[in-house]
């Protein structure tokens, strides 16, 4: 999809006279040829290493084994789903239980199943704690070995496999056997040879090519291997959906609601079985279930850095903390909306009361400044190390709490023990529902370094950060939207505060349109306010303390924080917050006076008022676009913007002109050579067709058409409307794997009155 790919062509072409040049050199070296010709086998020390002596041997000679699966009488259903970093201490309430305001449903399930309130994980990463459930041992990080069946052979899958059918959903493991899951067709030796030599040769070219040379390759970021599948045979399916499950995080409520509507019942006992990678981050969903950001970025830790530093590790931020905290407890108030999605379900197609359901969870996460959201240490493990853990047997009606030491490997023999199989292999865990066997005096957990780490029987520390939740957050839903300082004005009316006003202090908020048009049935509803203040430079720097206002009334207070030069704010609204159609947005600079709360508001910035013959620039560096965009818009690269979808829409406030106003653009159509060969484009201005283009030629391209002084005169604001109906997506032609519709990639545009147009040069590229 990128236009201009000069700059890779000549960095290939100079890497190609090089070789050349050295290959005259080689030729001329008569008397050195012998020594090359005998150390050219040292090339191949390398591939050797990589192909034996590395995790790899394990995909190119898989060991042959089959573990016997024990045979028993069967007829109880089972429904098993583990969340993912899912800490115990997010579901409870200052009386030490499930928090029946914020979690109905898990407080509902804890009335009539066993609550194992002292459960705890086993190790703090996904692909060792999921087997580590699955297969009752302790994580062995030494052995390298991958979440797969080959590696954990002796699972529950294993257990019940001759005497139940499966209904599995796994996520980044393959613990299920495929003659259980999938097909159990055995891969042969070159088939796996020759699909690794293809996905390290795209491995390779990403590393060798220039940049702007690798766009047609596959991309590498949505699969562990075969990345040079056929894409189209994929997206084909009839299930569209099914495609994206297995590349976006964007669908992991449709993977749960999927997996819930196919539970039925049948002749033959079954295994229903589902990871999910919620509550997960990135956090995007409020207890509604409604996506409420476009920001998956976890604000306040250190993320991916070539320091060798903790991704995972949180700044010295104690606001962003706590943000953080809030937009997870607001997406385990979805998990918890879901839960209930899958009780319900299950007593409509009568397996609930007689089915064996296990709800828990892989790991925990913390939220302590200075302290790793992943990583245990003396302060933060019981935040990681406890997780729910809900066993609720066929037919059971009373609830139970039960506080005993139960860590993750004693799921397996525990679920043999209640199906009353003979259990037929060794394990670490042992039983919690045998009375005969003593209690476990500690408890462990193996980290990803491979450290042992020793833990009391009882996690009593876990209560003290249940307090401080409580503190920061409250324990009813309205309160989860009331935090920071001065949360008391939070429900009230601005003007009740109001004060002078700050005339030095400006603001922008991002997105401005969604604000204008909020539809409840799009896919995002977007109450997650960002935005940048504009002051004069504090040194040190002091953050201000907001309010935000929607409608008239305070919904949020936050606070501003640095990125770069830039003085930032954000805040989570609650959905209720907002009315269909237009929002009116106002923040206010909130302190202190004789006691009570002060408002001043802070004026939006005139940068968002278009002044005639600007140029507004759609790329990602310095451009000014995104002020503008409403719908249609994907994310703005290196030169241009593509549409997303059949439809645009930039929005502009503008004065009345004084002659008919010129409107300029650059822009390239989507054009695939053989599958797309022209692009339709209607340019609708103020609810009027101005004009219609077909794009055949690649390459950006110059544009323009006057737009008649009388349709701009009363409105105050240009409604520019872009429509592409022959915009398709790259992974439907099997031409790559992105799933927006493109339509036109859009660089610049322009407005200019008719009577200054002469005054304008040459634009830019």
């Amino acid at each position: 999809k990128r236009i201009n790919r000069g700059h890779g062509i000549v960095s290939v072409c100079l890497a190609t006279c090089l070789g050349l040049f050295f290959s005259l050199v080689y030729l001329q070296l008569r008397n050195k040829k012998l020594s090359l010709m005998f150390l050219w086998p040292a090339a191949l020390i390398f591939p050797a290493l990589f192909l034996f002596h590395s995790p790899v041997y394990k995909i190119v000679f898989p060991k042959s084994f089959r573990v016997a699966s024990p045979k028993f009488k069967a007829n109880t259903n089972i429904v098993m789903a583990i969340f993912d970093e899912f800490p115990l201490t997010s579901l409870l309430d200052e009386n030490q239980q499930v928090d029946p305001d914020l979690y109905p449903n898990f407080a509902a399930l804890a009335r009539c199943a066993t609550w194992y309130r002292n459960a705890t994980t086993v190790s703090e990463g996904t692909l060792n704690s999921l087997p580590a459930i699955l297969d009752g041992l302790l994580p062995r990080p030494n052995l390298r070995l991958l979440p797969e069946a080959k590696d954990h052979p002796r699972t529950l899958f294993r257990l019940l496999g001759e005497s139940y059918s499966f209904h599995v959903v796994e996520n980044n493991t393959r613990l299920c056997p495929q003659e259980f899951c999938g097909s159990g067709a055995k891969t042969p030796f070159m088939k796996r040879l020759q699909g690794l030599l293809s996905d390290v040769t795209i491995l390779y070219s990403y590393i060798l090519l220039p940049s702007d040379l690798t766009a047609g390759l596959p991309n590498i970021s949505h699969s562990w291997k075969d990345f040079a599948r056929d894409s189209k045979k994929v997206v084909q399916r009839t299930d569209w959906r099914r495609f994206e499950e297995l590349t976006d995080w964007e669908d992991r409520p449709q993977v749960f609601k999927e997996f819930i509507n196919s539970i039925q019942p049948s002749s033959k006992p079954t295994l229903h079985f589902i990871h999910t990678l919620l509550p997960h981050a990135p956090w995007e969903y409020l207890p509604s279930g409604r996506k409420y950001t476009l920001d998956m970025a976890v604000r306040g830790t250190v993320g991916t850095n070539d320091r060798g530093m903790d991704p995972h590790l949180w700044k010295d931020d104690r606001w962003a903390v706590i943000q953080g905290y809030q937009r997870h407890l607001l997406q385990v108030g979805f998990v918890d909306r879901l839960l209930g999605d899958l009780m319900e379900h299950l007593r409509k197609v009568g397996l609930f009361d007689s089915s064996l359901i296990v709800i828990t969870a892989d790991h925990g996460t913390s939220f302590r400044p200075n302290e790793s959201r992943r990583r245990p240490s003396p302060t933060n493990y019981p935040d990681i190390v406890t997780i729910p853990l809900f066993i609720k047997l066929p037919d059971q009606q009373k609830g139970i709490v039960d506080d005993r030491n139960v860590e993750t490997i004693d799921i397996l023999p525990t679920l043999a023990d209640i199906l009353k199989i003979d259990f037929p292999w060794k394990t670490d865990g042992r039983s919690v529902v045998n009375p005969s066997l003593p209690e476990k005096p500690e408890k462990i957990l193996i980290t990803e370094k491979n450290e042992r780490l020793v833990f009391p029987r009882l996690i009593e520390k876990k209560y003290d950060t249940v307090k401080q939740k409580l503190d920061l957050l409250g324990g009813t839903p309205d309160e989860l939207f009331k935090i920071g300082a001065h949360r008391e004005l939070i429900g009230h009316t601005a003007g009740k505060f109001a004060g002078s006003e700050d005339i030095r202090t400006q603001y922008e908020v991002d997105n401005p349109s969604f604000l204008s048009n909020v539809d409840f049935a799009a896919p995002i509803v977007l109450t997650h306010i960002t935005g940048r203040i504009l002051r004069s430079q504090q040194n040190p720097f002091r953050p201000l303390n907001l309010a935000i206002a929607v409608n008239g009334m305070i919904r949020a207070v936050t606070e501003t924080y640095t990125v770069g030069n830039e003085e930032r704010f954000s805040a989570v609204l609650s959905d209720s917050a907002f009315q269909p159609g237009h929002n009116k947005l106002d923040i206010f600079l909130a302190s202190n006076s004789n006691g009570m709360a002060v408002l001043r508001m802070i004026h939006k910035s005139s940068v968002l008022e278009y002044r005639w013959g600007d140029l507004i620039l759609f790329r990602a560096k310095d451009g000014n676009a995104q002020s503008y965009q409403a719908e249609g818009w994907g994310r703005a690269e290196q030169n241009y913007t593509w549409t997303d979808g059949k439809r645009a829409r930039v929005v502009l406030p503008v004065s009345t002109p004084d002659s008919p106003v010129n409107l300029q653009m650059r822009l390239s159509g989507f054009l695939v050579p053989g599958k797309v060969e022209s692009q339709r484009v209607r340019v609708v201005v103020n609810h009027q067709l101005m004009a219609e283009w077909v794009i055949q030629t690649p390459g950006l391209q110059e544009r323009s058409l006057l737009i008649p002084r009388e349709l701009l005169a009363s409105s105050g604001e240009a409604i520019i409307v872009f429509e592409t109906p022959q915009a398709v997506s790259p992974a439907i032609l099997g031409t790559g794997d992105d799933l927006r519709e493109l339509g036109i990639a859009l660089a610049w545009l322009r407005l200019t009155p008719q009577h200054e147009s002469h005054t304008h040069g040459t634009t830019q590229n």
